[in-house]
């Protein structure tokens, strides 16, 4: 599991290990996982889609962690916030087959790459007072659902209680998609990472991805090159 964090202007915030890394530990007993947060001395991508040559870095890290733990190559997952939500966008077009599924959080990224997503089973993540975030979503999900991947989406009050979340989580379960978009009432960028890693039902159901190879027959859709 790589939790990617977002960053404060010295490049430096271990909010999303903070956050994720805690539900991960509290959730060992019911999804043993290895849990990988890699720590930046900068801004590895950004609203502009710059991106450094630790984005990259980021994946040789997997490759040798894969090598000298015990790692189920078909259950690999990513997720984050805010820097990490976008590096998990990118990492996920440029990289798919290294993944099982991604748990997205406030952050988008350019639609002209993010094609191969569509082969994924994502659960994207936003509040509505993010505007970057909550379009780039929009957007992502008119892309996906275009090139054949089955998409849906739910409109959630961002403060509410434990068991009305888990009501909504699993009525979004339910519904015959493999990408996934909650959209949270209220709140802006910084709010949305408070409550979604709290959400123990998308955690479940990250945690139940595989890797497949025969995916897109599945999907019965197919990606133009050009």
């Amino acid at each position: 599991m790589y939790a990617l964090y977002g960053c404060f202007r010295d490049g430096v915030n271990r909010s999303c290990e903070k956050c994720y890394g805690h539900s991960s530990l509290r959730d060992q007993a019911k999804h043993p996982c290895f849990v990988l947060a890699p720590q930046y001395d900068e801004i590895v991508v950004d609203d502009s889609f710059r991106v450094t040559p630790s984005a990259e870095t980021t994946i040789d890290l997997l490759d040798a962690i894969k090598s000298q733990y015990s790692i189920d190559a078909n259950c690999v997952y990513t997720t984050g916030q805010s820097m990490g939500c976008m590096l998990s966008y990118l990492l996920l077009s440029t990289h798919p087959d290294e993944f099982a599924a991604g748990m997205l959080v406030a952050g988008q990224w350019n639609p002209k790459v993010i094609a191969p997503m569509a082969k994924k089973p994502l659960w994207l993540i936003s509040c509505t007072g993010d505007e970057k975030s909550s379009a780039g979503a929009a957007t992502a999900l008119k892309l996906w659902s275009s090139l054949g991947a089955r998409t849906d989406s739910a409109s959630w009050p961002l403060d509410t209680t434990e068991v009305v979340h888990a009501q909504e989580i699993e009525a979004l379960r339910n519904q015959p998609a493999t990408i996934r978009y909650s959209h949270l009432r209220g709140g802006w960028h910084n709010c949305t990472w408070r409550v979604a890693f709290t959400f123990a039902g998308i955690r479940d159901w990250l945690f139940e991805q595989r890797k497949q190879e025969d995916y897109l027959d599945q999907l019965n859709f197919s990606v133009d090159d050009d």
